[in-house]
């Protein structure tokens, strides 16, 4: 075979052996941080911190967000000083429009409330409206959305360790898996899994929602705990059938690279 045909096939072959379509069609992402302290009937102390991707309408890259929130709330009374301190972390990465992480490297709180009667301190709630991580995409063939999860609760960890997995798309309402329920003090560690089928065509939410809080001053005086979490996500499919655009366009370039070198071959009338 002439060398210039060889290298057009090669050009060919190398497109549809190239990396294998994706299983879906990105649309956003957000990560989301909130933490909350009150005392003795104080209004609370909020802090939080949004930040979010939309495929198409940002410039640059979006496949890592953080955000990061942290309260003080502190009172003065017959009891002493008063004092509720929280603060969390959230890392998401975006490997690809198939697979990523979710990072909770930090969140917990140091409560000392010796003279306080009543207090609340908490994360991340069902009333702020938010998850904490989502993912919005189209699923180009059928497959499945694949999470693992992996959560650490230290010291006196009562409060957190509750995560429930968000599912919704565009025929169904919002299910609520649960992956994790309190720590309940015990220095806690829990592995596990969850796969949810995914057909291809329609448009999908999944979010981590990390429900946490917990009464102070009533019944603890003086306690700390924390938690530390990964969640690893992936999406399979059947994609063999589905070419993506940087593979038609290799493609392309090697027809053409064939088209010309034939031409070239062809005999000349005499």
């Amino acid at each position: 075979m002439p060398r210039r045909l060889a290298i057009a096939f090669a050009f060919t072959a190398a497109a549809f052996a190239a990396q294998p379509a994706s299983a879906t069609v990105e649309i956003g992402g957000s990560v989301f941080a909130r933490a909350l302290g009150q005392l003795s009937g104080q209004p609370p102390a909020v802090d939080s911190q949004l930040r979010t991707w939309a495929s198409g309408l940002e410039p640059g890259p979006r496949h890592d967000l953080s955000a990061s929130a942290t309260v003080n709330a502190f009172l003065s009374v017959d009891g002493g000083p008063n004092s509720v301190d929280a603060h969390e972390e959230i890392d998401a990465h975006w490997e690809s429009a198939d697979a990523g992480s979710v990072a909770v490297p930090l969140r917990g709180w140091i409560v000392h409330v010796p003279g306080a009667d009543d207090g609340l301190v908490q994360f991340n709630t069902a009333d702020s409206g938010r998850s904490d991580w989502t993912y919005n995409f189209t699923a180009t063939a059928d497959g499945a959305f694949n999470l693992d999860f992996d959560l650490t609760g230290r010291d006196d960890d009562l409060g957190l360790g509750t995560w429930d997995l968000l599912v919704s798309d565009d025929s169904n309402p919002t299910r609520v898996v649960n992956l994790s329920r309190d720590f309940d003090f015990d220095p806690v560690h829990r592995v596990g899994s969850v796969s949810e089928a995914l057909v291809a065509g329609h448009s999908y939410q999944f979010a981590l929602r990390g429900s946490t809080g917990v009464d102070v001053g009533r019944t603890f005086d003086d306690f700390a705990g924390s938690e530390s979490d990964l969640f690893n996500w992936r999406i399979t499919g059947d994609t063999a059938a589905v070419p993506e655009a940087q593979t038609w366009a290799l493609a392309v370039l090697g027809f053409g690279l064939a088209g010309s070198a034939l031409r070239r071959r062809s005999p000349r009338p005499a």
